[in-house]
């Protein structure tokens, strides 16, 4: 703990950057190397393959079968189809829901414009739920409180994960199934969680991942997978994910586009993606061990700060963590909060004190979206809370210095009473 020796910690918290203080480290963190060498071993395996075949490389062909197939096996059944990033597999799905236009959909308070567009540009209309108090993530209560406004009129729901940890889906699903509301799990932050044993992505008629490169599962640059739990609706999918081709129609010809259901883009996945999604897969398991332990450590760094408050995941889950969020005190004022986000801006360390992912806050969605909505518990969490940004190559050092910083800016907050 080269941070943490008591007379070294006085030092090294007692001046911030923002009044003259020495950065607490001079060295960048590390690259997370998601593309190493293993990586690069199975883009030569899609070469070697296809040399062998002699013939060019496809695509929906041998490595897309695979690892298809596998990432269908490790959420515990259904049916994945992959393709070129997480946004498109959130507009496919909700395209594959076939709801009247205008239909009203219930969106994540906090989420990716990706997963608010998606429904916009099916032409449907998105109702953003509040989130529960102190969290990014909604709740059964505030779905409750959402239906109640809107009463019947919401048909769908697309229900966002926030930061790997889990929404409370058998609470949540049970409202949903009251109503007859459809589900589709956004779980792009929260590969390989799992509630009570049933995995995370299994509990709705469709999930949908981004598997970006810095996501905790990845097939590269950019990627996305639609996981349905029917066979049907997988055939509905992949049409739409490749201009609209009737896969499931018996004797479809490919080479007749007038048998094609109508206008549609090419949304696919490629066999190189594919391929490294299959070694991505397979490290999965160890990167939320990873992750977890680094949280547990970061929580442990953190136990005697009296403005710091980890939020923690419902009873009974695994998360997968995509970046940490800590609420601050409630005993801090808003002029402390600014302080403390002021000087930790100052520290250009590996944390984001201003998460502007509150759907309800955007310009573009409050001019466009077609409804009204405020989300005040969202935008308060907002407001008073810092998410810690590391990955698994991070050293128990790197995670030590990133809480310096924050006792540093804890330091500096408190000085204003």
């Amino acid at each position: 703990m080269q941070y943490f020796d008591k007379a070294s910690l006085e030092v090294l918290i007692s001046k911030p950057v923002v009044v003259g203080g020495s950065p607490v480290r001079h060295s960048p963190f590390p690259c997370r190397d998601v593309m190493g060498k293993e990586a690069l071993a199975q883009v030569e395996k899609v070469f070697e393959f296809y040399w062998q075949q002699q013939q060019d490389v496809p695509y929906q062909a041998h490595f897309e079968d695979e690892y298809c197939k596998a990432f269908a096996d490790f959420y515990g059944g259904g049916y994945a189809d992959a393709v070129n990033s997480g946004s498109v597999a959130v507009y496919l799905a909700v395209q594959a829901l076939n709801l009247a236009p205008g239909a009203k959909v219930l969106v994540s308070p906090v989420t990716d414009p990706g997963s608010v567009s998606a429904v916009m540009l099916a032409g449907l209309t998105p109702v953003i739920c509040d989130s529960a108090s102190g969290s990014f993530n909604l709740d059964a209560e505030t779905i409750n409180q959402a239906i109640d406004e809107h009463g019947q009129d919401i048909q769908a729901a697309v229900l966002t994960h926030v930061g790997g940890l889990a929404l409370d889906m058998p609470a949540i699903c049970k409202i949903l199934s009251k109503h007859q509301i459809r589900l589709i799990e956004d779980c792009s932050q929260i590969h390989g969680g799992s509630i009570s044993g049933k995995m995370v992505g299994s509990f709705g008629e469709f999930a949908v991942f981004s598997t970006m490169f810095t996501k905790n599962h990845t097939t590269g640059s950019t990627g996305g997978v639609v996981l349905c739990q029917d066979e049907s609706d997988y055939w509905v999918v992949r049409g739409l994910a490749d201009r609209r081709k009737p896969f499931g129609n018996e004797g479809f010809n490919q080479r007749d586009p007038g048998s094609f259901l109508g206008p549609g883009l090419n949304y696919n996945a490629n066999e190189i993606s594919c391929a490294l999604g299959l070694q991505s897969l397979n490290t999965l398991p160890s990167v939320i061990e990873t992750r977890q332990r680094q949280v547990d450590y970061i929580n442990t760094l953190l136990a005697n700060s009296e403005t710091f408050v980890p939020v923690l995941p419902i009873e009974q889950s695994v998360s997968s963590y995509f970046f940490h969020n800590v609420k601050l005190s409630d005993n801090l004022s808003d002029h402390q909060v600014e302080r403390l986000k002021h000087a930790l801006h100052g520290e250009q360390t590996s944390i984001n004190p201003d998460y502007r992912y509150v759907v309800s806050e955007w310009d573009w969605f409050k001019e466009q979206a077609g409804c009204q909505s405020s989300t005040p518990n969202a935008t308060r969490h907002r407001q008073r809370s810092i998410n810690i940004l590391f990955h698994e190559k991070y050293t128990d050092e790197d995670l030590e210095s990133i809480v310096v910083s924050l006792l540093r800016a804890e330091r500096y907050a408190l000085k204003a009473r």
